[in-house]
């Protein structure tokens, strides 16, 4: 009896054979898997960083007394449509707008 081929599951009034109803899950669809192209723009005293194909961007100043980047505006939302986080995307944001001041000599 301790053999497993002999070993059966309990039958509790259910057939198998009955179509089983799938119900909607709530989790949101799957990514995109196209890495979008991040645009550095300078206007004036501040620096754009565009996602393509996206509506995320995060703009970035730098205040007289402040050694460093501030961010003016950003995303607040996910964008699914996107392949990248939204912390994927403010990461590279943020590296490309410090590599641009830096370009500029605004920060050190």
């Amino acid at each position: 009896m301790s053999d497993i081929s002999t070993w059966r599951r309990p039958f509790f009034g259910v057939s198998s054979a009955l179509p089983v109803k799938r119900y909607p899950s709530n989790r949101s669809p799957p990514r995109p898997t196209t890495i979008p192209v991040l645009r550095v723009e300078v206007q004036g005293g501040e620096i754009s960083v565009t996602a393509s194909d996206t509506d995320c961007v995060v703009t970035y100043h730098k205040p007289a007394n402040s050694p460093q980047l501030l961010a003016k505006s950003y995303p607040r939302k996910e964008d699914r449509r996107v392949s990248m986080t939204l912390a994927e995307f403010l990461t590279a944001a943020w590296k490309l707008a410090n590599d641009k001041a830096r370009e500029l000599g605004w920060i050190v």
